[in-house]
């Protein structure tokens, strides 16, 4: 027996040569590695380095955006007739900010002309994103005042905080996972910059593992599984970045869904013990986060004040749990080393 779609659900539409179903419109061979999403990562300079198949193209939703080709992610951007969503109550945004959001997009269609790639022109929208550029860093991390370290962590951090202290080198005396923070009802894109060696060197612990590519995997979240999964599963686009290049993925919050962890998909047991992981939080729709010693608005870190529409208000922690960690004491011996690296060791740390 077939499948049959739920009864409030809508039939899929009937199949025809343009549109053979999934995964037939994806480009790729059995036996071969997928392809990188189309228009869904940009080279060092920019440019789409997957340009789309018309067969592809023909099976972009009428709103689609990078990171949301094949899926309405964020249903808000669609579905608004008046001044507020129907769907998450977001207003629209004002006319001044729509003008950006008209410059940027020209501004991309100039860029994709040029790359050849106008397939990339895609027809978007005008709605509020919430956008963070974030980068994939390594750098030695010290984790305790006995000087107990990874020499290779790697970690999530937000681009401007890479400008706004002068550097990694500035940045990493306070360094802490990465909180960044929203709405339920926003639409929320990740731009995420690999800038990590392609390899972690064999030591005490690890055999020399090859991490050439990256993802930046959410969970909980909505999402076009095909594009923004920061994972590689079946038919699906790998959905990473290799050195230099920036993955972009969209993602709607559909809900007040508190912490959310994040962490990369494609190398995940590998990088998670140095440190790649982090969170987003989702408090209620209307909420603002405030910094706890000026009352500033903020959009990311471990520690906020959150205000409720209703004016009450609560301070809140992000703590995370990192064990089975690689660490080496001050003067360079491992701690609690497995017999063979590679294996299992027994660097319990919680920090």
């Amino acid at each position: 027996m077939a499948l049959q779609p739920l009864r409030d659900r809508k039939r899929p539409p009937a199949k025809d040569e343009l549109h053979p179903g999934y995964p037939d419109f994806i480009s790729g061979r059995v036996g071969e590695m997928p392809l990188q999403p189309p228009c869904g990562v940009l080279d060092a300079e920019g440019n789409p380095t997957v340009c789309p198949t018309p067969l592809e193209e023909a099976n972009f939703v009428e709103h689609a955006d990078p990171g949301a080709l094949y899926t309405d992610t964020c249903p808000c951007h669609t579905v608004r007739k008046e001044h507020e969503c129907d769907v998450c109550g977001m207003e629209i945004m004002p006319e001044e900010e729509e003008v950006e959001q008209k410059e940027s997009k020209q501004e991309r269609e100039m860029q994709n002309e040029k790359s050849g790639c106008p397939g990339c022109n895609l027809p978007g929208d005008s709605d509020t994103v919430r956008v963070f550029e974030i980068a994939l860093v390594q750098a030695k991390l010290t984790y305790n005042k006995y000087g107990w370290h990874d020499p290779e962590g790697r970690f999530f951090v937000l681009k401007e905080e890479l400008e706004r202290h002068g550097g990694l080198d500035e940045y990493i005396r306070k360094v802490e996972p990465l909180v960044i923070r929203a709405n339920a009802g926003d639409c929320i894109e990740l731009r995420t910059t690999n800038l990590l060696p392609e390899y972690l060197e064999e030591n005490a612990f690890q055999l020399r593992t090859r991490t050439d590519i990256v993802g930046h995997h959410v969970h909980l979240v909505k999402f076009d599984t095909i594009t923004s999964d920061g994972a590689a599963n079946g038919w699906n686009n790998i959905a990473g970045a290799r050195k230099y290049e920036t993955l972009v993925e969209r993602f709607f919050a559909d809900e007040e869904l508190r912490t959310v962890f994040f962490h990369d998909h494609l190398f995940a047991n590998a990088h998670q013990m140095h440190g790649m992981f982090g969170a987003l939080i989702i408090e209620e729709a209307g909420a603002t986060f405030h910094n706890i010693h000026d009352g500033g608005e903020l959009s990311f870190g471990t520690q906020a004040v959150i205000r409720r529409r209703d004016g009450t208000s609560f301070r809140e922690f992000a703590l995370f749990v990192h064990d089975f960690a690689f660490l080496f004491d001050r003067d360079g011996k491992p701690l609690n080393p497995p017999s063979v690296p590679g294996e299992p060791g027994t660097s319990d740390s919680l920090f």
